[in-house]
């Protein structure tokens, strides 16, 4: 999500571009859909609240899961 941003920046990424992603073919093929969407089931969390406690988390260890971009 973060490199199609107009400023590759993962702290950018909102939550609401993600379920707006989430609904479109365009997520990438690697993201397992049916497996993240068990978190409503499973852990009775909301999808949209699921996404953004991850993104939260990403977006404060960025540097160490290698989004860093330098562009």
């Amino acid at each position: 999500m973060a490199l199609v941003r107009p400023d590759k920046k993962l702290e950018t990424v909102e939550v609401h571009s993600v379920m707006k992603k989430w609904k479109t073919k365009e997520l990438p093929r690697a993201v397992d859909r049916t497996q993240i969407a068990q978190c409503e089931t499973k852990l009775s969390i909301p999808l949209h609240e699921f996404i953004a406690l991850t993104l939260s988390a990403m977006q404060e260890h960025h540097a160490e899961l290698g989004f860093v971009m330098n562009i």
